[in-house]
């Protein structure tokens, strides 16, 4: 209990490669939301790093009710 799950995704434009109906993106998206779901339901603390060529955005790790939107509103 109480780690720190942080999932870092590439957002580039290398990432909007289809694949099988849906963008590298989109799949990387999914399985951040998942894996920190299950994190939060656990106790753990999940958190967000993602970068492009330019910017990187950090959300810390946190283990509030509301984590998981504010995860999915970054992304």
């Amino acid at each position: 209990k109480s780690q720190q799950i942080y999932s870092v995704i590439d957002v580039s434009r290398v990432m909007l490669l289809p694949f099988k109906g849906l963008s590298l993106l989109d799949y990387a998206i999914n399985t951040s939301l998942v894996i920190s779901n299950i994190a939060l339901r656990k106790q753990d603390k999940a958190g967000l790093i993602h970068f492009n060529a330019k910017t990187i955005r950090i959300i810390p790790a946190e283990r509030t009710y509301t984590q998981l939107r504010r995860l999915l509103d970054a992304l």
